[in-house]
């Protein structure tokens, strides 16, 4: 989702990525954790402006540490959780994001706060009052 709103730059960012990313492996291990750290920093220093990006590249963050950690636990039928807090409508956002489609522009805007409840290898998005 978050490469979907990148796509006027994801190139660039990826060819500056790669240029300092000395992967450990042939598989590129870890490759994931190198463009979320450049994706982050960008953002706090400004040089990454796109429309939904702060909310969603946070979304996603929630959702791949939630996988991470069930993936360490010893039982993968739990249940485990995060709240991430949307300045747009999550379902104005991302049903097309996951479609691979940037939504529309000029979203109105609000506070939505929603509760991410990972299952098994199922996510749920849940909208807190």
């Amino acid at each position: 989702m978050t490469c979907v709103l990148l796509e006027p730059v994801l190139r660039e960012l990826l060819d500056e990525l790669w240029e300092g990313f000395r992967p450990s492996s042939y598989q590129f291990s870890g490759e994931e954790k190198a463009f979320a750290d450049t994706v982050r920093q960008k953002l706090i220093n400004g040089e990454l402006v796109a429309e939904y990006l702060d909310e969603v590249f946070a979304y996603e963050c929630a959702c791949w540490e939630l996988a991470q950690q069930l993936r360490s636990q010893s039982h993968g039928d739990e249940e485990i959780d995060a709240v991430v807090e949307f300045k747009h409508s999550p379902d104005l956002l991302l049903p097309p994001l996951s479609e691979m489609v940037a939504p529309p522009p000029g979203l109105p805007t609000g506070v939505y706060r929603v509760r991410i409840v990972l299952r098994g290898t199922q996510f749920d998005v849940e909208m807190i009052p």
